[in-house]
């Protein structure tokens, strides 16, 4: 016989049964309560620690519900016992609080959107003064033959070779960078060998400087 199932033994036809029962299988009479008591199989090891592990956890989840349900009854208990200028006191700090929170966040979009249109602004006027320059050493530069932005702080100059080194050149197109509103933009100018980009597509570089 296991651990985990005992017999009955039947009070009038003295039958054994072994599988816990209420009734004796061949007379078929109800056994009292006590024999059916003593005839509990006894769980095992893993069953009684799952048992204990549910019976613990359903304590803890009737403590939290009944935890929950006294916050809300005190809840429900407060507003019942304040009084009507209570009420019209709490309510009004709840709307001020609303409003107030809805001005901080109206407030922060506004200023987000400031930043925003301060900076496409600024990106507008830099690109403004970028094509002023090209047009500027395109047009009015005897020396220059071209000119292009490469990148928001790289600015190349397409000359005629000569045969010299043009880092001389490179500094008067910092200057003038300068005069026109790009002083601190850190930009980096080149002198290119026009002719040859031209011809094969070579970016020789004839003479740079850096414009801080």
């Amino acid at each position: 016989m296991s651990q985990s199932q005992q017999s009955i033994i039947c009070p009038r036809c003295h039958a054994e049964t072994f599988d816990n029962s209420w009734k004796c299988w061949r007379c078929e009479k109800t056994f009292p309560y006590s024999l059916r008591v003593r005839s509990r199989p006894r769980p095992d090891g893993d069953v009684a620690q799952r048992s204990g592990c549910l019976a613990v956890f359903w304590k803890i989840a009737k403590a939290v519900f009944a935890f929950f349900l006294i916050v809300v009854a005190i809840g429900m208990l407060s507003n019942a016992l304040q009084t009507p200028e209570e009420r019209v006191e709490h309510d009004r700090k709840v709307s001020q609080a609303a409003a107030t929170n809805e001005a901080s966040r109206n407030k922060t979009e506004a200023e987000k959107l400031k930043k925003e249109q301060e900076k496409s602004s600024k990106k507008a006027e830099y690109e403004s003064k970028k094509n002023a320059m090209v047009l500027h050493f395109q047009t009015r530069e005897k020396t220059a033959k071209d000119a292009i932005w490469t990148s928001d702080h790289f600015f190349k100059v397409g000359v005629v070779d000569d045969g010299s080194v043009r880092d001389g050149y490179a500094k008067y197109v910092c200057q003038v960078l300068h005069d026109n509103g790009f002083k601190g933009e850190t930009v980096w100018v080149q002198i290119i060998d026009i002719v040859k980009l031209t011809r094969s597509g070579d970016w020789e570089k004839l003479g740079e400087a850096r414009c801080l």
